[in-house]
């Protein structure tokens, strides 16, 4: 009960006030997603189970006061790497950005430090952006990332959707039923609250 008083306590502060990273606790583990403008009709409105204002996830946690988030990026690169390791104000500079949201899941030292060393691991390695958003290669796309990281930790599990798709999708993924992870595939699991949430009006 203390917890939910918290979370509901930090969104309408959060909503209130504006977001302060400072506030958040540090033995939990956070999904951001951003929604864009460019990617609604066809990620949130085509492929979402449930919030169709999702286009984009990270997932990260509270070091020096500051969010670090984690997420596969389709038009940048770090070291080379389509996965890229970003501040709360570089994920959210876009100007097409129409909404914010952050989700915490608390975790205990243990699965904090497990999650920790997975997302070194995928760091360590060179990620190619899935264009075809398959799950049989090696290429990841964001939410499948997310996923990964998640399952990979064993505290949460997910399983992928599945969609049939029109002719346009269908040669984009070369297969006519769609195994893949939507944006808002999270929200399955009802560990996770809401304690963020802000909504943009594009001029």
């Amino acid at each position: 009960m203390k917890s939910v008083l918290f979370n509901c306590f930090l969104l309408v502060l959060f909503n209130q006030v504006g977001f302060s990273q400072n506030i958040l606790p540090k033995n939990s583990i956070y999904v951001v997603c951003r929604g864009t403008t460019l990617k609604r009709s066809l990620i949130g409105d085509g492929f979402n189970i449930s919030n169709k204002n999702i286009t984009h996830i990270g997932i990260g946690y509270v070091e020096n006061d500051s969010l670090k988030i984690y997420n596969v990026s389709n038009t940048q690169k770090q070291n080379n790497s389509s996965l890229i390791v970003e501040k709360w104000s570089e994920f959210t500079e876009s100007p097409e950005i129409f909404y914010l949201g952050i989700w915490e899941l608390e975790s205990s030292e243990g699965e904090i430090k497990k999650i920790k060393l997975l997302l070194q691991k995928y760091l360590n390695n060179k990620i190619e952006f899935d264009h075809q958003f398959r799950l049989d290669n090696e290429n990841l796309y964001c939410s499948e990332f997310v996923a990964k990281i998640l399952n990979e930790s064993e505290f949460c599990k997910f399983r992928p959707t599945k969609k049939k798709l029109n002719s346009t999708l269908r040669s984009l993924t070369n297969t006519k039923k769609f195994i893949y992870y939507p944006a808002d595939f999270f929200l399955q699991n009802t560990k996770f609250k809401q304690i963020y949430l802000k909504t943009i009006t594009i001029k």
